[in-house]
């Protein structure tokens, strides 16, 4: 358990560090948010940009033009990979816990789990940026916000 909220700590940490620069460098390439952009990772690993239209041009325009290393958008994915990677760490301990807590043998366990396991799904991780805060929300967490 300490270290799942260790690494949700690094993760909270990551997010403000991550928005604060997104804004700074969206300021000065003249990007106004009106309102949140949305920035999730395609299961290609593409960065995929939600907002108003106005928005989600003038980011995705600032993403393509990016030349930092690392870019932006590879910063969001390796945020969002991070972020999966302590969603499951999460996934698999709950089920454990429930799996020991209910089951009464060992095989009953080790099934128990895997059929958690396996109706725990696809994780979604979501980094929304506005011109006030920002939040990193995956399953497993409370919603991260700065």
């Amino acid at each position: 358990m300490a270290k799942n909220a260790a690494a949700a700590q690094g993760l909270e940490r990551g997010q403000k560090t991550l928005a604060a620069d997104l804004r700074t460098a969206l300021g000065k390439a003249g990007v106004k948010l009106g309102a949140a952009v949305e920035f999730s990772v395609s299961s290609s690993g593409a960065v995929e940009v939600r907002g108003s239209e106005a928005d989600k041009a003038a980011v995705q325009r600032f993403l393509k033009s990016d030349t930092r290393q690392p870019s932006f958008a590879s910063r969001i994915a390796t945020q969002a990979q991070d972020a999966l990677k302590l969603s499951s760490t999460i996934q698999q301990s709950a089920a454990i816990s429930q799996a020991a807590q209910l089951s009464k043998t060992s095989g009953g366990v080790v099934s128990l789990y895997s059929s958690l396991m396996q109706s725990a799904g696809t994780a979604h991780v979501v980094f929304s940026v506005s011109a006030a805060s920002s939040s990193l929300s995956f399953p497993g967490s409370l919603a991260t916000k700065a």
